[in-house]
């Protein structure tokens, strides 16, 4: 039998059609199974033997020998393969949407890292000018210690809010994240409004 394709080790329709061309060729019957037969003749071509033999019958009156009818049906051409059909894709509009959504998020994280720190000079030059000189430097360490303690603690906040609300993967946990850093945000004016009644 003659390749007729790339090697792949699958007993497909192609190797079907060249076992049924090997019978053929061979006068066993065309079934296109590797039996015992189509093995033992297999044998034989590949260590060229030579090929077992029918025995003829005579015939009735002339004596003479008859060869048996050799004759097979003709062979059907393989099966052509099924097209591949390509995988549905996903319609544009929800990607757009997506894109849409992340840059609204990039713009509302690019001004919200501008605004909250951004008052942060003008807080520290207040205090260094409104404290008493004999003071000032203590008054700097609360400023600083008060500062970036409420940072922390706004952090852990934050995150006890986010897992609390159903973790990373939930809307309602970011929402209530954002929440508590809003609450946080309202925390200095009313603090600014403490200190002058005060």
């Amino acid at each position: 039998m003659r390749p007729r394709g790339p090697f792949d080790g699958l007993f497909g329709p192609r190797t079907r059609a060249a076992t049924q061309w090997f019978q053929f060729k061979h006068g066993l019957a065309t079934h296109g199974r590797v039996n015992r037969s189509t093995l033992t003749v297999l044998a034989a071509r590949s260590d060229h033997e030579p090929l077992p033999t029918t025995a003829r019958k005579p015939s009735t009156d002339t004596g003479t020998t008859t060869p048996r009818d050799t004759t097979a049906p003709a062979l059907a051409p393989p099966p052509a393969p099924a097209p591949v059909q390509a995988p549905a894709q996903a319609p544009a509009d929800g990607n757009s949407d997506r894109i849409a959504l992340a840059l609204l998020l990039l713009v509302l994280v690019l001004v919200y890292g501008v605004m909250i720190p951004a008052d942060s000079g003008a807080l520290t030059s207040g205090m260094s000018a409104s404290a008493v000189p004999a003071q000032r430097g203590t008054t700097m360490a609360l400023h600083s210690t008060v500062g970036f303690g409420l940072s922390a603690a706004g952090a852990w906040a934050v995150g006890v809010a986010l897992d609390a609300a159903g973790g990373p993967a939930s809307t309602t946990g970011w929402l209530m994240a954002f929440a508590v850093l809003a609450a946080g945000s309202l925390l200095g004016p009313v603090a600014l409004w403490w200190s002058r009644r005060t």
